[in-house]
């Protein structure tokens, strides 16, 4: 059971990573505004939740960013302070749409999708040999 778990996880870090590198790419081009960081929580996924603020036209939004915390380590609780001042992308359509650039999308991704895509495939692999030789017709050597 452990393992299957541990794949999930991997594997979701490995989506969180590349959706965070997706959003890069699309987000990096909206206007910045300055934004002030309100906190980091953990939350039931053992993920990092860095929540902002910010304002546009005289109206203020909330934000906020997802990370998992691979293998326990909590960068952007180490990286950003609460009242601390950063710059935020903002979706010039649609200012409830934001992107704070952290940095670690990369890393991420890399570090928790190889081993997760290994594992699945081990996994996989395992499961075909098993069920493999309970399949109806299937002839096996001695």
């Amino acid at each position: 059971m452990g393992v299957f778990f541990s794949t999930w996880y991997l594997m979701r870090c490995f989506a969180l990573g590349c959706y965070e590198m997706w959003r890069a790419l699309w987000g990096s081009s909206w206007p910045t505004v300055e934004a002030t960081i309100v906190g980091v929580t953990l939350d039931e996924h053992r993920c990092e939740r860095l929540e902002f603020t910010y304002p546009v036209e005289g109206e203020s939004y909330k934000g906020h960013l997802t990370r998992p915390t691979v293998f326990g380590l909590q960068r952007l609780e180490r990286r950003f302070r609460p009242e601390t001042v950063v710059a935020v992308h903002v979706s010039p359509g649609d200012p409830t749409k934001s992107y704070l650039p952290a940095g670690t999308g990369w890393a991420a991704a890399i570090a928790a999708g190889v081993p997760g895509l290994v594992a699945c495939g081990v996994i996989v692999w395992i499961a075909m040999e098993v069920w493999g030789h309970y399949a109806p017709g299937h002839a096996t050597t001695p």
